[in-house]
């Protein structure tokens, strides 16, 4: 399941990079439901999949929230992918990162992570539905730093993300999902490196 991840460096967009940091509160973009809920809209579709030193994450207890942002706009916003990791949500033209993810403990501890390498994409204007396949986020942790994380803090896992183009795989699911007659434009994830004094983010509720 290993790929190659593209990471490129753009200075045009660092002051951009420096503002996406995941901390603060946000409004939520829910998944559609069908899609005559789109309202003239684009869906953006694809799915999150967690894992715990390379293995599924089995914790229950835990609520994966994902941030987005769409280039132009001043606010990052939150979406929540359903119980199979799944998003399918309304948006327009343009482009859109991801920049972090925040873990929400059942006991109401709220751990917020800056991605080093954040995945971008584009929703064009001929486009009705993409489909980004799957973007993996593994947490690493070594025995040690798993005690002491849910001591201290989540912060201390060590984070990283990757893209698998399984389209074939989640195209399925989504038009099972919301059961989309419109074509779904397969599109590629590139990774943009974010500036190095903007990794560490303090956690915040």
């Amino acid at each position: 399941m290993n790929k190659k991840v593209n990471i490129v460096t753009l200075s045009k967009v660092m002051s951009l990079l420096l503002l996406l940091s995941v901390a603060g509160c946000y409004e939520t973009t829910h998944n559609i439901k069908a899609t005559d809920d789109l309202a003239g809209k684009k869906v953006l579709a694809g799915r999150f999949l967690f894992y715990e030193n390379d293995a599924p994450w089995k914790d229950s207890s835990l609520k994966f929230v994902m941030f987005y942002h769409k280039h132009g706009e001043k606010e990052v916003q939150a979406l929540e992918p359903d119980a199979d990791g799944y998003i399918y949500i309304p948006v327009t033209a343009g482009r859109y990162y991801f920049p972090g993810v925040k873990v929400i403990v059942k006991i109401n501890e709220v751990f917020n992570f800056n991605f080093t390498a954040i995945p971008t994409l584009f929703v064009n204007d001929s486009d009705s539905a993409v489909n980004f396949g799957t973007i993996n986020v593994k947490f690493s942790q070594s025995a040690g730093e798993k005690v002491v994380a849910f001591l201290v803090g989540l912060s201390r896992a060590h984070i990283s993300v990757e893209h698998v183009p399984d389209y074939d795989v989640t195209r399925l699911e989504i038009v099972g999902k919301i059961g989309a007659s419109m074509p779904l434009k397969e599109r590629k994830v590139v990774f943009i490196k974010r500036p190095k004094k903007a990794e560490k983010t303090t956690p915040k509720e």
